[in-house]
């Protein structure tokens, strides 16, 4: 065969090679696997440093109020890793049941939310304290007082009187038998919240009037059971803002401005 014969063949063509079988499968199961692992580790990390959070802030604030029951601290910060690095935590609730106060203001029961607290982890690792705490974003509390917590409360300023606590009022009760012989009183009377963690008794609007006294009398009750009670157990860092009365319990709200009384402590540890 000639040159020319040759050049006028058409050229073989090469055939592809035929791409291994499975080789994308493998791919596929091995990135499966990474992220399996990955979010593995994820889960056992939120789960380890939320439950030793969890833990030590309990175990704080119950060194710090002793309560009568262990409190319970309740953490939500999703992603983990991530909020780790902005030392940020979501969500902090916190359940204590049964304590006293430093000024004497017996607790019967206490719910605090707290969301975006900022938190510096690594002094948190070191110190194990709650200094760590930095500030939050905004924060609620709720305080339940029992009906012989209020008693003991205003006993001070209305001696020998009781006050039994009903839906939206309480009643001053009271025996005046050393003003007004054989008169023993019971006026309805409400709880108003003022600046300064101050609250006031006052009776209800036209109550004295009905009893029907004379009016010096009814002058002399009327500024004696209006009284204004300056929250001392209230630490900074907590305001009140509304107080609702329901039979036998003072359910107390409260705005959370700073997280300085829990660091500071607020239990002189006389219970």
């Amino acid at each position: 065969m000639t040159a020319a014969e040759l050049a006028k063949q058409p050229a073989k063509k090469t055939a592809p090679q035929p791409a291994k079988k499975g080789g994308w499968r493998r791919n596929l199961a091995t990135t499966l696997i990474i992220l399996g692992v990955l979010l593995v580790l994820t889960f056992a990390l939120e789960y380890t440093v939320t439950y030793k959070t969890e833990s030590l802030a309990a175990t704080q604030v119950d060194e710090v109020l002793k309560p009568d029951m262990p409190s319970t601290v309740t953490l939500s910060m999703h992603p983990i890793i991530v909020r780790l690095f902005q030392g940020r935590v979501d969500e902090v609730t916190l359940d204590i049941e049964g304590f006293k106060m430093k000024y004497g203001l017996n607790v019967q029961k206490a719910h605090l939310d707290v969301k975006g607290l900022h938190v510096d982890f690594w002094e948190l690792a070191k110190t194990r304290q709650l200094s760590a705490l930095k500030s939050l974003d905004s924060g609620s509390a709720r305080i339940v007082l029992s009906e012989e917590a209020v008693n003991r409360l205003v006993a001070a300023r209305l001696p020998g009187a009781t006050i039994k606590l009903e839906r939206n009022r309480f009643r001053y009760q009271d025996d005046i038998s050393t003003l007004l012989p054989g008169v023993i009183l019971d006026i309805p009377g409400v709880i108003i919240v003022k600046p300064g963690n101050m609250i006031q008794l006052q009776p209800l609007a036209g109550a004295i009037e009905k009893l029907g006294l004379p009016q010096d009398v009814q002058d002399y009750l009327r500024d004696a059971f209006t009284v204004d009670y300056k929250l001392y157990d209230i630490p900074d860092g907590i305001e009140l803002t509304k107080i609702a009365l329901q039979p036998g319990q003072a359910v107390v709200d409260a705005q959370i401005t700073s997280f300085d009384f829990i660091k500071a402590g607020t239990n002189d540890g006389n219970n």
